[in-house]
């Protein structure tokens, strides 16, 4: 992914959360009038974005049974489908094998925007030097970004 795709995927981040003046991927989801649930799925399914055109409806379904940073990390990987790739989007979802894909570059757009928006700041500014993401994305190695995510997140929480 070159650079150029995750600073446009950083400024929707930081447009969206000083819009909604959030980065909480839960509150974002309710403010963009899209109903998220944890739920039982599939032992490989970790969520699914399902816009249903046509009722104008969109939701985010979140498993239940995964560690509560994994979902909110699920919740807003789900919400970077809303907001990156729109209602082209049919029902996909992250799972054990797409978080580490690099055929589908919309799995990884998704997560490249989950990572910015958790890495948001109080002050809804993004801490988290660019080139760093950008070397994880070169790989093409989103385990590599949530492995980021993680390390980093305690410093700027």
């Amino acid at each position: 992914m070159a650079m150029g795709k995750l600073a446009t995927i950083k400024r929707a981040v930081l447009e969206l959360t000083s819009t909604f003046n959030t980065s909480d991927p839960y509150t974002l989801c309710e403010l963009l009038e899209i109903e998220w649930r944890k739920v039982s799925l599939p032992g490989h399914v970790r969520g699914l974005y399902i816009p249903v055109r046509m009722h104008n409806k969109r939701y985010v379904l979140i498993h239940k049974d995964i560690v509560p940073s994994w979902q909110r990390f699920v919740c807003a990987h789900e919400l970077g489908h809303h907001v990156l790739h729109g209602d082209l989007m049919k029902g996909t979802h992250i799972d054990t094998f797409t978080i580490s894909s690099t055929k589908d570059h919309t799995e990884f757009e998704a997560n490249a925007f989950a990572t910015f928006l958790l890495m948001v700041d109080q002050h809804l500014q993004f801490p988290f030097p660019l080139d760093a993401v950008a070397s994880a994305s070169q790989k093409k190695d989103s385990r590599e970004l949530a492995q980021i995510l993680r390390d980093r997140t305690a410093e700027y929480c």
